[in-house]
């Protein structure tokens, strides 16, 4: 009798789950493509790096990256080529969503003594 119990058991289990691989628990939403036309690049350049953020004319982020993120470190994060390779990559972002068309505006450290 108890051998029966078990495999009757060992049946109910492999019946319950073949019922939820069938069925998901959640739904996945569509992904929204934006096209955007117009934007602002902010750049903001510090003595230890350079951080290159598009937005929208709303001021909403598109995309950023930084010459830290692309693998620079040290003193070669703060060098013109690090900015510049940093800048190339949040472009290329940005053009993922039809961006077409910049503006500018720089945050710059001043040293007075």
């Amino acid at each position: 009798m108890a051998k029966t119990e078990k495999t009757d058991n060992k049946d109910q289990k492999v019946e319950k789950s073949s019922k939820k691989s069938a069925k998901s628990s959640y739904s996945k939403k569509k992904k929204i493509k934006k096209n955007i036309l117009n934007g602002i690049a902010y750049v903001q350049s510090t003595f230890n790096n350079t951080i290159i953020s598009i937005a929208d004319t709303n001021g909403n982020v598109i995309s950023w990256a930084s010459a830290g993120q692309k693998g620079f470190k040290g003193s070669r994060k703060s060098t013109p080529y690090a900015a510049q390779i940093a800048a190339d990559s949040a472009a290329s972002k940005a053009l993922e969503y039809g961006m077409k068309t910049f503006s500018f505006a720089l945050n710059v450290p001043v040293s007075v003594r």
